[in-house]
Parts: structure tokens; sequence; C-alpha cells
């Protein structure tokens, strides 16, 4: 006999789906906004007090009556505004759900809502009363419609909106929790299409340097002195969220609109006041609707950074050599990410600024060089409806599916930000930028002092002198720039010798470990063959003792054979007088040199990749000079990997081209390289290491200089590790 049956649910789904689809107190933040604005808010106000465990969201929007709370609130997954897509006074609704009011249940324990609304009888209000969300959770055997809370009408308030009262927070509230909070609220409305209607306030003045250990008010209206905070008093846009202020004064703008496939923009160089059209299409016969793209590009540099700081009004021109970069850098990346909006608002997580959702990371150690990397781009991206787009959010509202309208999309974004990077890198390579200083790690010591030692401005003077003056001045300079550059050519073939002995000394402890086993296991063998000599071989040889002879002076050829491997890898570094340059094999000079360092890589559990690379990629220069840098490179990665003992320890060297250049990098995870160290490390006598020379990098530089190759260095995008680039240029 059939039995009728219905879904029936536990009461724990409701902490389930908040839990699973809202991945923190930040979204769900986010998501309470958004319920404003769909509400027609013009103003939603946030208070956190941990004095008081509350947290407060507020709005001016259309409010809820009692019916709007037993049909729509209190019932999960309701279809209203999925069938009323736009809100009351025509906004485009964010929300579409029906399960974001799950969101509250994210922040605190308990929960309370007030709400007025506007009726044909004036104002009436109700309140909500007697949500425990730990209710939901504490009995696996409670329904959901076992759990009850109340409602009722109350006096009508002076407005209309809704007021959420969240107490008992799950957990505290950081100063980091909250600068993210602050950074997500000014990333929410898009800049591109800002809704003038719609403000957010956050109230963070309860956080005390006394009994929080810092000022919060501070981080939404800054520093403030005595007298700006009694100014304030009568100011209303006191704790509003504003968008950031650098982001006009940015190095590079790419603006574009898309349609269907095809993709038609403008690369703007803004300090060269040049304009690039940028056209580009994918092949899919895919309709992603229509959109806009705006990416804001900054360069990293020291130069760039000052000028950008100056554009934007926040340093005047004079003191723009007293920026801190480490500050500097750290606002841009505040910024950094490219975000994605609809309906004016952004889908989370893109622009958050751990979300590499187009792989910018990926594609930079392919072409350190050219490619743009995340914390070097603030964008946002506006797309279309889901049903003209393809675009499909998915029901966690944490990005979309990743169907192949969302490939294709990606694909198309791709190809233009592939135009822009060939765009910048062309306009870099024609003003020279960022090759012009030794501080920028490019150029060795030797490079500069022989363009000095060039003298042609000294020359120049000479055009007024008569030409017997002149003949006899030329003469003379002639000379005396012959003088210099054999002086600079002794003084480099010493230096050279000098880095040689001190590369040498980094690995004399590998030369100690990998000779004093053969050598001791000869020196054994040697004694045995002695007392044999000595006890059994003043008689006739036996086939036996003839047997055992032999064997033994195979063990001793074999061990003498590993030891000699072991000086001709070291060979190079020890015959260090200055030769014509030559043509070499680039990946077998990095082979020979990663094998002093096996040995010390396996005891360390460093696992090294090093992939042949399809082409067999020549260097013009000594085979000495890349050595030497890359001993320098490899030591110093093995000696983080072992003092901070990481997990899964790898070193990665990989070799990427183009027309102009051959590209090493030699990638580890061994933590990186402290920010506030970055434009040090190259300098002679620096050094983290307890008992370091600080000579390393120094000598990698300068030995890589003098074959007109350069050494760069950035820390991996999650900043758990190092890459080292050698540019080595074709046309030297």
């Amino acid at each position: 006999m059939k039995q009728e049956l219905t879904f029936k649910s536990q009461a724990r789904i409701i902490r389930t789906l908040g839990d699973r689809l809202i991945s923190g107190e930040v979204a769900a933040i986010i998501e309470l906004v958004k319920n404003a604005y769909d509400a027609d808010a013009k103003v939603c106000y946030i208070e956190i007090n941990p004095a008081k465990d509350s947290l407060i969201i507020k709005d001016d929007g259309h409010g809820m009556s009692l019916l709007d709370v037993q049909t729509k609130w209190a019932e999960l997954g309701t279809d209203n505004k999925f069938r009323n897509t736009v809100s009351k006074s025509g906004r485009t609704v964010l929300g579409n759900k029906g399960i974001g009011r799950l969101a509250a249940a994210k922040l605190g324990r308990y929960l309370k809502i007030q709400s007025t609304v506007a009726s044909d009888n004036g104002l009436k209000s109700i309140t909500v009363d007697g949500i425990d969300w730990d209710a939901f959770s504490e009995k696996e055997d409670t329904y959901i419609d076992d759990i009850k809370f109340y409602v009722e009408e109350t006096l009508g308030r002076e407005v209309a909106g809704t007021e959420l009262i969240v107490t008992g927070l799950n957990q505290d509230w950081s100063k980091e929790k909250l600068n993210t909070l602050v950074r997500e609220l000014r990333k929410l409305i898009s800049p591109i299409s800002q809704d003038d209607d719609f403000d957010i306030y956050l109230n963070l003045d309860a956080f005390t340097q006394i009994f929080n250990g810092f000022d919060g008010s501070e981080l939404i209206n800054g520093q403030q002195t005595l007298f700006s905070r009694i100014e304030e008093e009568a100011q209303i846009d006191r704790n509003k969220i504003e968008p950031f202020p650098l982001l006009d004064a940015c190095d590079y703008t790419f603006e574009a609109e898309y349609s269907a496939n095809k993709l038609t923009g403008t690369l703007k160089i803004n300090d060269a006041k040049i304009e690039h059209q940028i056209e580009v299409s994918i092949d899919e016969d895919i309709d992603l609707g229509s959109g806009l793209i705006q990416l804001n590009i900054f360069d990293r540099d020291a130069d760039s950074l000052q000028n950008t700081f100056v554009k934007a009004g926040i340093i005047s021109k004079e003191d723009k050599k007293s920026l801190r970069l480490q500050d500097a850098r750290r606002h841009i990346d505040e910024l950094s990410g490219i975000a994605i909006y609809r309906n004016k608002f952004r889908v989370r997580p893109y622009g958050d600024k751990d979300a590499d959702w187009l792989n910018l990371a990926e594609r930079r150690v392919q072409n350190p060089s050219k490619c743009l990397e995340q914390k070097q781009v603030s964008g946002l991206i506006v797309v279309d409806t889901s049903e003209k787009s393809g675009l499909i959010e998915r029901s966690s509202r944490e990005g979309f599916e990743h169907n192949d309208h969302y490939n294709a999309f990606k694909t198309l974004l791709l190809r233009a930000l592939n135009e822009v990077e060939n765009l910048r890198y062309a306009h870099n390579a024609r003003t020279g930028k960022n090759r012009k200083h030794p501080a920028a790690a490019v150029k060795s010591a030797f490079s500069s002092l022989r363009e000095q030692a060039d003298l042609t401005k000294i020359e120049n003077f000479s055009d007024e002198f008569s030409e017997e003056k002149k003949i006899e001045f030329k003469a003379a300079v002639t000379e005396y720039k012959t003088s210099l550059d054999k002086l600079i050519d002794i003084i480099q073939e010493r230096q050279s010798i000098l880095e040689a002995r001190s590369t040498l000394g980094f690995i004399l402890a590998e030369v100690v470990h990998e000779a004093k086993h053969p050598t001791s296991a000869v020196g054994s063998n040697l004694l045995s063959l002695s007392k044999r000599v000595r006890n059994k071989w003043n008689e006739d040889i036996t086939s036996n003792v003839s047997e055992e002879l032999l064997q033994n002076f195979s063990q001793d050829i074999d061990h003498i054979s590993s030891l000699e491997s072991l000086l001709k890898r070291l060979d190079p570094l020890i015959n260090v007088r200055r030769k014509k340059s030559y043509e070499f094999s680039v990946y077998e000079a990095v082979k020979k040199s990663l094998l002093l360092y096996q040995d010390r890589a396996n005891r360390a559990g460093v696992t090294i990749h090093h992939e042949k690379p399809q082409d067999d990629y020549q260097m013009n220069g000594l085979e000495v000079d890349l050595s030497t840098a890359i001993i320098n490179l490899i030591d110093n990665s093995l000696y983080w990997h072992e003092q901070r003992k990481i997990e899964k320890p790898f070193i990665k060297i990989q070799y990427t081209d183009d027309s102009n250049a051959l590209f090493v990098s030699i990638e580890d995870n061994a933590g990186g390289i402290s920010e506030k160290y970055k434009d040090a490390i190259f300098n002679v006598g620096f050094t983290t290491k307890e008992e370091g020379a600080g000579l390393g990098l120094s000598i990698a530089r300068e030995a890589l200089g003098r074959a007109a190759a350069y050494i760069t260095h950035q820390n991996t995008d999650d900043d758990n590790g190092s890459i080292f680039t050698i540019e080595i240029r074709r046309d030297v």
C-alpha cells in the first residue's frame, strides 16, 4: 500500500545552511547590507560595540510589516525577489535565493528585529524577538517547526526602516578583521556606476586604544587631531565609507566594453599621455552579454610610487623622497584585485586580495618581465544578468559556476590583458623605465663605473678651444680613458677572484662532506691492502686473494672517480682569471651548479625541480659568472629551508624567453623576504642570517652584471617564497 511522504527538516538545517553558505562575519555583513539596498534604503548604518557584545545594522528602507515577517522573512527560500527582480524604486534586487537572512546567524547567537513600514493608516512597527540560533543546533531530534520565536506589533516609530540587533557575538572583532570589513565595504559599490542614493556608514567608535589596543574610528576616518575631532562633530559624513583615493593616479588605465564575444577598449599610458586601441575576441560562439571593464595598473618601483602619491595629492612634490616605500606598497596592496560587479554590487570573492581568479601569479612565473602581478592591478568588471551573460552565481554566493560561459569570459579577459601587457612592455623598453638605476638590481657596479668612465661630457668641453688646444685636450682625455679602462679591468679581475673565493667558502662544507666519504674509504682499503702485502702476499698469491685484490682496487677506482668528478665540477670556480667570452649552454651550467648541492638538498628534504627546456639556450659570457650566481641563490634557499623547517620544501628552476631575452627563474617556498628588507637585499653587507656576511646576493648581481645579465626578486603571490629571475639579454 502506497503511503504519502513529505520532506521534513531538523532544526539544525538552519545552522548548516548559514555556516556553509556564508563564509564568515564579513561576508555576512555584506549580505545584510545588500538586503538594505534591496529594501530601497538610502542609508545603511552599521555599528559594532564590543563592550555591549552587540552588532547593529540599521537602514531607512521600506521596512517589514507583520504580514511580511509571517509570509516572507520566516519562510525560507521564498521566491518574491526571484519573481520581482526590481525593487519598488526601480533598483535591480541583489538577493534571490531566499536565505540571506541566515547571515545574521553567522554574526551572533541572538537576533532582535525592529521594523517600521508605511501603510495607508500611517507608520506601523513590529518587533521580532526570541531568536536564539543555538537552539537550531542543540538536539538532533528537534525539528525546525519546534523552535519558537515571537513577533508583535508595537507603536509606530518615526521613520520607516529596519534595525537588526545581534548580541552574543560569535567571535571577537580584531583590528585585522575590521580592516578587512572596511576594505570590503569600500569595494562593495561599483565606482563605475556608483549609486548616489545609497550610502554606508560604519561606526567603530566603541573600539578604543585603552580597551582594545587600537582606535576603531581611525580605521575609517584616519588619524584625527583634537581640533579635527571637534570640527567633525558637525559633519554628517563622519564614518562614511568612501572609495579609495589612489585609483585616478595610476600609471596605466585600461577601459573597455564587451558585447557577445568581442571586446574593444583603450589603454592609456597616463604620464606619457599615450593611448592604444585594443580589440580582441574569442573563437567560441558564446554570448557573454554586454559589460564594462576598467583596470587601474600601478608600477611598484620607487620613482613610480612617489609620482603616484604626488598625483593623488597625498604627499607634495617636495616631500616625495620621504615617502616610505613599504607604506606606499601596502596602500597599493589594499587596492589590488580585479572585482566583478553585477547590478552595482560586487560579486564575492572577485576583487579580494587573495582571489587570483585570473591566475596572474602562474602567468607571471612564465614571463616575469612582461606579465602583471595581482598586486599591480586594481580593476572592476561590470557583467550582465545571469540570463544574458550565462554567468550564474553559486548558491553559496561565493563566485560563479565554472561553466562554459565562465571559461569563455576568462579567455576573453586574458586575451585583452595580454595585449595590455605587450603594450606596457614595449613602452617600458622604449623609455628604459626601471633599467637605469642600480637600486633596481639591474646593473652591476662595474657597468655603472664604465659608463662614468666614458668621459663624453668632458670631451664636449673642448668645443670652445682653439684647434691646437682641442687636439691636445682630446689626446689627454683619450689617454686618461685608456688608463681608466685598464684599471677597471684589473679591479674587475681581482673582484671576480674575491667573489669566487667567497663562493667557494659557501660550498666548502659541501666539498668536505662529498670528499670525506670516498677518501676515507680509499684510505681504509689501502690500509687493508698493505696488511695483506705484509702478512699474506709474501707467499704465492692464490686465486682467492687475487680476486679480493681486484675487488678492492675496483672500489678504490670508483671512489677516486667520484672525487675527481667533484673537483671537475669545482674547476670553473677555481680557475677564475678573466677569459674571452664564449657561448655555453645555460641549462648545463645550472645543472652542474645544482649537483654541488644535491646531497645537502636530500638531507634537508628539499625537492629540486629542474626540467630540461626544449630549446638549448646559449649564453655569451663566462660560465663561472652564471655558476657563481646560481650557487649563491641555491645556498641561500637551502639555508632558509633548513632554518624555517618548511613543510614540503622545494626549489623550482624554470626557463622562459621572448624575442629580447631568456629568463631563468629560481623559485622556492622558503618563506620569502620581508617587505621592509626588499630594497636592501642586493646591498653589500646586508644580511638577516645570524652569522652571514651579506655578500651572496651582491656577488650574484655583480657576477651576472659582467655578462650584461640582470637579476630581480619578488615574493610569490602568497608571500610564502621567493622568485629570483635572471634576465639574459639576447643582444649581448
